[in-house]
């Protein structure tokens, strides 16, 4: 009884989303269990992480949005066009991005730096398609909680950055630096 509670109370889905970002956040920052995680001989573990990283950060945060119980009968139309839009711009973001970089880029060793294509207007675009996923999501629901998650959501992506970008400067020095000042923006084109 308390088990199918707690699967169908949003809550504790966005609770359980927060321990799995802090664990990739540990992972980021932890060079020895990054190393551990992403050893190029073993295929298993790093497609296994691949997965649970989408697990994480697309999964759950669309669990959040879909179990949203208080939504409005009659909704105007331009909320699901709106919401549409956005889930189309996210996905073929990702899709572009994922071509680019591969489909689990996680923090594996890369022969060379992708600074073309997508990653040439901004340099973590697989995170603005995931925001742009969620937000989309909740707006073509009508979800408050999922609206104001995926605005924390967005946020949560700011200190996995920082970590990811002192490891990209760590791995590529000088032309990470380089694409740096090409790339200017970090998410959002023209502002972030």
């Amino acid at each position: 009884m308390l088990l199918i509670y707690l699967l169908n109370d949003v809550n504790y889905w966005i609770i359980l989303y927060f321990i799995a970002y802090s664990w990739f956040v540990l992972v980021y920052a932890s060079s020895r269990l990054r190393n551990k995680l992403f050893q190029k001989t073993n295929v298993f573990k790093h497609a296994l992480t691949g997965i649970i990283s989408i697990m994480v950060f697309l999964g759950l945060p669309t669990l959040i949005v879909l179990l949203e119980k208080e939504k409005p009968k009659n909704l105007p139309y331009y909320f699901h066009l709106i919401g549409l839009t956005f889930v189309v711009i996210a996905i073929c973001i990702e899709v572009v991005s994922r071509w680019q970089i591969g489909p689990f880029p996680g923090l594996r060793k890369k022969e060379t730096l992708i600074t073309g294509g997508i990653y040439r207007i901004v340099r973590h675009p697989i995170y603005l398609g995931n925001s742009l996923l969620i937000v989309g999501l909740a707006i073509f629901f009508y979800s408050k909680t999922a609206l104001i998650f995926s605005i924390l959501y967005f946020i949560s992506y700011i200190p996995l950055i920082i970590l990811e970008e002192k490891i990209l400067l760590d791995e590529y020095k000088k032309e990470y630096q380089k694409y740096k000042k090409n790339t200017p923006y970090i998410l959002i084109p023209k502002i972030l």
